[in-house]
């Protein structure tokens, strides 16, 4: 996200220093929380009237438009045994053990939903597959010479345009309540499902729009290519929050890698391509707006 924060602030510093100033107004955002969700920096900007006729995120990626990203929301299972001493095993319930066949049924579940619920934007722009589940903590137990009482895992969901959020939240329940139907300690206690955090539908921006068309024509002018792409892509971002206020927004970025890992890289040639066509897109959109009187 850097690398893209660069981009912007270089390509406005190129049009000062060139002495060319854009017809219309630009502003550059740098905002947090992106990553829970975004309510304290790009929607709260919004909501403050720093609304324009554009927006990019420049999120990195691949050089490419990105107009639609997949719904996200996160939830928590939490499975309960019974602590006993490490010495009399016998006299608890693992909750450890009494997690595995939910963990499993989640694993089944993700598999299912990659084969059988597919969205072209996504396949072309995530590595052809469209939806994602993933199990990304698991916390149990409190001591090696206990039984463990409590096992929690907590999970990521994405789901594609046209289901909604209560599907998506039935579903989960059904498959974590019918698993546990064949264990006698689990139907006696059954898990807790908590749907906390990170919560959105999937966001879909109109390709053929005029801002998103323009924007694709410059990228391709600026990059002497064709093979800019329109897609969309299973990882979240704020372009979405346009949608609420009658607005076009896009995501464009530098090419990368390795998200949320410990190599994680953006390749540098392709910031400063990301800089070139934004400081272009910003003196073409902005003339064609002025004429219009707006900003």
């Amino acid at each position: 996200m850097k690398s893209g924060l660069l981009a912007n602030w270089f390509a406005l510093k190129a049009l000062l220093d060139l002495g060319l100033k854009p017809a219309g107004t630009v502003q550059l955002h740098s905002t947090i929380e992106e990553e829970s969700g975004g309510a304290g920096g790009a929607l709260t900007c919004l909501e403050e009237g720093y609304v324009t006729d554009g927006f990019v995120t420049t999120e990195p990626h691949s050089l490419n438009v990105t107009v639609s990203h997949t719904g996200v929301m996160y939830f928590r299972v939490s499975v309960y045994g019974k602590t006993a001493h490490a010495s009399r095993t016998q006299d608890g319930v693992n909750a450890i053990g009494k997690m595995y066949p939910i963990y499993h049924a989640l694993q089944q579940l993700e598999e299912t939903r990659a084969e059988d619920v597919q969205f072209e934007l996504y396949q072309r722009g995530s590595d052809k597959q469209s939806v994602n589940l993933n199990i990304g903590t698991f916390q149990a137990g409190d001591w090696a010479s206990n039984v463990a009482g409590k096992a929690t895992i907590e999970c990521r969901i994405g789901f594609i345009p046209g289901e909604t959020r209560e599907q998506i939240r039935d579903l989960v329940e059904k498959t974590i309540l019918d698993t546990v139907q064949d264990d006698e300690w689990l139907r006696k206690h059954p898990p807790q499902i908590e749907w906390y955090g990170w919560t959105t539908e999937a966001w879909y921006q109109d390709p053929n729009d005029d801002y998103v068309q323009e924007f694709l024509q410059t990228a391709k002018d600026v990059l002497d290519t064709n093979d800019v792409q329109i897609i969309g892509r299973t990882g979240g971002n704020d372009a979405r929050f346009t949608q609420y206020y009658d607005r076009p927004g896009i995501g464009f970025g530098p090419i990368g890698s390795g998200a949320h890992s410990p190599d994680e890289y953006v390749e540098i040639d392709s910031v400063l391509k990301t800089a070139n066509v934004l400081a272009n897109h910003i003196l073409e959109w902005t003339a064609k707006d002025f004429k219009h009187d707006s900003n």
